[in-house]
């Protein structure tokens, strides 16, 4: 026999017997994954909804939400804000508006008076 007779004979072989090594070696013949392998599965698909949120990690249950809910309504109690702000009318501040149209009325005022003596002054010098 050849060189790469002997070869291809001994390739045959090995791919002809490889099962048969598998089987005596206590390794499972069938492509299922084990008991082990499916659990370390499952753990490691949990961790990865846990961390991007995903399946029963999506969002807050509803408890939560309503918890939440609960504790905003007794701070907004507490402080009075909201539907406890116990205001009359507008929330808009309108004392803040009258003193901020009255300085601009000020400032105003101050502006033409200004002119008005640079005016005269000038008026003045020139005769």
């Amino acid at each position: 026999m050849s060189r790469s007779s002997t070869s291809l004979v001994l390739v045959v072989v090995a791919l002809l017997t490889a099962p048969l090594a598998g089987a005596a070696n206590g390794a499972p013949t069938d492509s299922r994954p084990s008991e082990h392998g499916i659990r370390a599965l499952t753990v490691r698909g949990q961790a990865l909804n846990r961390m991007y949120h995903l399946g029963e990690y999506a969002g807050p249950s509803k408890e939560a939400i309503r918890a939440l809910t609960v504790r905003g309504q007794a701070l907004n109690r507490t402080y009075h804000l909201g539907e406890y702000a116990g205001r009359t009318g507008s929330s808009y501040p309108w004392r803040i508006a009258a003193f901020a149209a009255a300085a601009m009325f000020g400032v105003i005022l101050a502006a033409f008076a200004g002119t008005v003596g640079v005016r005269r002054r000038r008026a003045v010098i020139a005769v």
